[in-house]
């Protein structure tokens, strides 16, 4: 489950090959909030994205949502729905179905959490403070990744499409161990 922090993700989330992490303030009731994110892509354009109480979103090249982790679970993306992998003592995986209340309530926080960033984007308000290429990969440099990120988030489906396969190349996911290749 991701633990690290946006800080910690730029130095280890090294399967994103472009990377940056950014700053948003906002207004509360209470006074202004900060809060930090980790946007990147892998080599293949697939995006992922770390967001603020622990919330990370990993989707296909299509712009799918094939993972998420949330709270203390996995959800993966099994033929168009989501199912929620839990772990149990002795290191046993449990599915869970996901289709009703469980799955609404992860869609509903995915999309409003999605929507935000996308807003924030759009207005101009994220402030990218580290921006990381592993390699200069279709002209994109680092200065110039957030536009890469900003056109991605501005294509995203809100709320977004379930995958169909839980894997980066989307094949389906056979009996033996799912591993994300």
């Amino acid at each position: 489950m991701p633990t690290e922090s946006p800080e910690e993700l730029i130095h280890t989330a090294t399967a994103l090959f472009e990377r940056a992490r950014g700053k948003i303030l906002t207004n509360t009731v209470t006074g202004q909030e900060q809060k930090e994110l980790l946007i990147g892509f892998r080599v293949g354009g697939e995006a992922s994205i770390y967001l603020p109480h622990g919330l990370a979103c990993h989707f296909n090249s299509a712009g799918e949502l094939r993972r998420a982790f949330y709270g203390d679970l996995l959800y993966k993306a099994v033929h168009g729905d989501f199912v929620a992998i839990e772990r149990q003592p002795g290191g046993l995986m449990v599915l869970n179905d996901s289709s009703g209340d469980r799955q609404h309530m992860i869609m509903s926080v995915i999309s409003s959490s999605l929507c935000d960033i996308k807003q924030c984007a759009t207005a101009g308000e994220i402030d990218w403070i580290d921006c990381r290429c592993n390699r200069i990969s279709d002209g994109i440099s680092p200065e110039l990744l957030p536009g890469k990120i900003n056109d991605w988030l501005c294509r995203l489906s809100l709320p977004p499409i379930i995958a169909r396969s839980p894997r980066v190349d989307g094949k389906p996911v056979g009996r033996r161990r799912d591993r994300d290749r």
